[in-house]
């Protein structure tokens, strides 16, 4: 392939793509080059499909297709960490998301999604029919995605008793039960990914943190909703003999408040780690957006500040 040719047809295709705020790009058809160590992950859109006052999260998630068709090589994978409605998962909403990545889509980039507080079964599973028919747990969007040198398994923490925003996170017991059979069969390693932190889900009596901190092939979890940044760890049960700590990641807001950015997850065959792409922080809103704040708050660029080059490291062996 001539590179200098491909090289102009993708910054062509890129060009279009930010110009027409999310329409058809010119990479179908068009052979592009990824990086099968590298994923993408983002949680928290909130894309309106609706509401003017929300266009700023339109505009977030823009920037952020662009800037991945801007990498090269692009990334093999999107993980998506759920709420990619704005508030009450309406299907406008997801008419407006999936117009907005659909360049990501005709690049060839790989589209992981799960599910939040803020999102809905009927209309997800209406408009995204592939992750209905791939779940290994039937009505729940689950799946299981092979990397390069890892597995990684997105639950489903919607609770099917409150969607559309209101209510905490659960596991349906369909899930519970899959999980329960499936980890002690796995011989890869295996990271674990939902939109609720597992402090927030239970695995049979106890937490999801806690027992998956005891499961040696599990190697990390990564989730949205809080919408900040934080890398920690959650300790399996027991004090007694070896003790185990099982990684984590807190993911920033693609675009609604809070921490706002995207994280890179690259593997290796030891190690996988997480690095934050912050891009920007504002509570509740930012600036000229409506809340009466006329100029930038020094506490914003604080955080974004110290925040700047973090990341998280999920150890293999």
């Amino acid at each position: 392939m001539n590179v200098k040719n491909f090289t102009r047809r993708r910054f062509l295709g890129i060009a279009t793509a930010a110009a027409c705020g999310g329409c058809r790009s010119l990479f179908t058809g068009v052979a592009a080059d990824f990086d099968e160590t590298l994923s993408i992950f983002a949680s928290d859109v909130h894309v309106s499909g609706s509401e003017p006052e929300y266009a700023y999260t339109t505009e977030r998630l823009q920037a952020f297709v662009a800037d991945v068709l801007r990498m090269t090589p692009l990334p093999r994978r999107i993980f998506f960490f759920g709420d990619l409605a704005r508030f009450h998962g309406k299907r406008e909403d997801y008419v407006r998301a999936i117009e907005l990545i659909r360049p990501l889509r005709d690049a060839g980039i790989e589209i992981v999604m799960g599910l939040g507080n803020h999102d809905r079964h009927d209309y997800f599973f209406e408009l995204f029919p592939e992750q209905a028919k791939s779940s290994p747990v039937p009505g729940a969007a689950v799946s299981v995605t092979r990397l390069a040198h890892c597995d990684f398994v997105m639950l489903d923490s919607l609770n099917d008793r409150s969607e559309g925003g209101t209510g905490g996170g659960r596991l349906s017991d369909a899930q519970q039960e899959w999980l329960k059979a499936e980890l002690p069969r796995r011989s890869r390693p295996v990271l674990i990914g939902a939109h609720h932190g597992g402090y927030e889900l239970k695995l049979g009596r106890y937490s999801l943190h806690g027992q998956l901190a005891r499961m040696s092939a599990v190697k990390g979890y990564v989730f949205g909703h809080v919408h900040r940044w934080s890398a920690g760890y959650a300790a399996g049960y027991g004090w007694g003999g070896a003790q185990r700590v099982l990684r984590t990641v807190s993911l920033p807001s693609l675009g609604y408040w809070g921490d706002i950015g995207w994280a890179e997850f690259r593997t290796e065959p030891d190690k996988a780690t997480v690095t934050l792409r912050q891009n920007d922080f504002f509570f509740a809103r930012p600036v000229g957006w409506g809340e009466g704040v006329k100029t930038r708050p020094p506490e914003w660029d604080d955080i974004v500040a110290a925040n700047r080059g973090a990341s998280c490291v999920f150890r293999f062996k």
